[in-house]
């Protein structure tokens, strides 16, 4: 498990929106699966309440239901509501996470903290640098190889290759 802290700036003020991912990667069926556990609090020293997004299968699925879910969790917030404790699903198609049932108790449901993983803190603000214990997400973004679909569209503009020849050098879809 991977525990993320991000931190927005919105109108209402500083957001923590602390991830949890549970990555499951079957060699064998070649299939991604991943569980993230989103919380929003405007206090860093306390959790805001803990949605659970289930089975999500590709990278770009998780950053989509990561950020559907933060802004969901927002908007609720924003219009005076409560988030709820609750375990939701992604739907690629829609593009949205759906309510699948409630957690209406942690003891019930049988969750325990992982105490060895501490919090993976990225600095996303642009205006500062990264205090000690922050990554710094301008360095990662400059150090990223190049991801398939620049590497598709660098093929196809700059060589002339034909779509499908850049799809079969690069095989992920577009």
């Amino acid at each position: 498990m991977l525990k993320v802290e991000l931190w927005y700036m919105t109108p209402t003020g500083l957001i923590l929106a602390e991830l949890n991912y549970k990555f499951f990667l079957l060699f064998a069926e070649g299939v991604l699966r991943v569980d993230a556990n989103i919380s929003i609090s405007n206090d860093p020293n306390v959790l805001g309440v803990r949605t659970e997004v289930k089975n999500i299968g590709s990278i770009r699925g998780v950053a989509n239901a990561i950020q559907y879910e933060i802004d969901r969790q927002l908007a609720i917030v924003k219009n005076g509501g409560f988030v709820k404790n609750e375990t939701r699903g992604w739907d690629p198609v829609k593009k949205e996470t759906i309510r699948m049932r409630d957690k209406d108790d942690e003891h019930d449901y049988r969750f325990m903290p992982e105490p060895n993983l501490p919090p993976l803190r990225i600095c996303t603000d642009e205006t500062r640098e990264p205090v000690t214990g922050e990554l710094d997400a301008r360095h990662l973004i400059r150090t990223l190889p190049q991801l398939p679909e620049d590497s598709r569209k660098h093929l196809i503009e700059f060589y002339k290759f034909s779509v499908p020849h850049a799809l079969m050098l690069v095989v992920s879809p577009l």
